[in-house]
């Protein structure tokens, strides 16, 4: 059994860690790239990993969320949440 991964991105602070993320996403073998919020983004240091990964855009957590739950409806599925702060 093969398991989907979702990686979804809130207000991303940094315009260019899109790229990165992308490039970690490939290589993790995750689906979709979700962005939620700010739509202004730029994929440099995605190292072309940007061809194989799509990215997909939201205004809110809850269309992103709505999004996912129509989706993966008829699928198992777990939701991890990492908040990263600066002390």
């Amino acid at each position: 059994m093969v398991r989907e991964s979702y990686v979804v991105v809130h207000n991303i602070a940094k315009r260019h860690n899109v790229g990165t993320l992308a490039r970690s996403a490939t290589a993790f073998g995750v689906k979709e790239l979700i962005l939620v919020g700010r739509r202004d983004f730029n994929s440099f240091g995605s190292h072309g990993s940007t061809s194989h990964l799509p990215f997909r855009h939201f205004h809110s957590l809850s269309d992103a969320r709505n999004f996912l739950k129509v989706s993966l409806s008829s699928k198992s599925c777990f939701f991890f949440q990492i908040f990263i702060t600066n002390i």
